[in-house]
Order: structure tokens, then sequence, then C-alpha cells
């Protein structure tokens, strides 16, 4: 398995290989920071999450899917604003995270196997405020 970051100052496509799902990550870097294209590759090949980065941060749609490749979810993103949604192997939505900059901010909510909502906390700038 290689280093999950690269060196300070690298430029190009990093890989890191999950040894144990099969799954691997691709990360393009200019200087030493995500610019590019990052895409997660399950076991299969599919494409289960792709988006383009500037400066480290989420910028344009950033697409999700399941491992049959089905697009389970388009969110944009502004330069790190925007909704990141994490879903179950089942297709249901797990976690739908608000986020600001690159950090959450605003509420994040997280959701049981049958789609019911069983906890919602509020954050400000990366700093959990509490529970709603």
């Amino acid at each position: 398995m290689t280093d999950d970051q690269p060196p300070s100052d690298f430029t190009g496509l990093w890989v890191v290989q999950n040894e144990i799902d099969g799954s691997r990550r691709e990360t393009e870097y200019v200087s030493g920071k995500p610019n590019g294209r990052f895409r997660i590759y399950l076991s299969n090949g599919i494409v289960q999450r792709e988006v383009d980065m500037v400066d480290g941060l989420y910028h344009g749609e950033m697409v999700t899917r399941n491992d049959r490749g089905e697009v389970l979810d388009v969110s944009p993103f502004d330069h790190g604003s925007g909704v990141y949604r994490i879903f179950m192997t089942s297709g249901q939505l797990g976690w739908e995270v608000h986020m600001r900059a690159g950090k959450r901010h605003g509420t994040t909510k997280r959701f049981n196997w049958r789609g019911e909502l069983i906890s919602v906390e509020d954050y400000r700038d990366g700093e959990r405020l509490g529970t709603l």
C-alpha cells in the first residue's frame, strides 16, 4: 500500500490502493495540493465518487454511484461549499453533510438503514456546536 499522502511538493497522479476492500483513490496534485480530478474506484472498476478539486477543495459536480454504476447523487460544490452525501451499500442515504470551504458547516444528518433520521448535529466552520 502506498502512503496516504504524497510528498509536499508532489505534482502528478497520486494513487492509494485499499488492500482490504480492493478500492482505490486517485487524486491529481499540483505542487503538493489536490488540483484536478479526484476519483474513488470500487474493486469492480466502477467509479464510485468523482469531482474536480481546486486548491484542495471540491469544486464542480460531485457524482456518486452505486456498485452497478448507477448515479445516486449529483451535488454541486463551489470551492468546498456544498452538500456531501454518503450512501449505504443498499443505496439508502446514510449521511448528509453540509460544508463550507471544505469544513462541516450547518447541519449534518444521519439516517438508519430504513431511511429514518437518527441524528442531527450542528456545525460552524468545522466545529461541532451540538445536537439538534
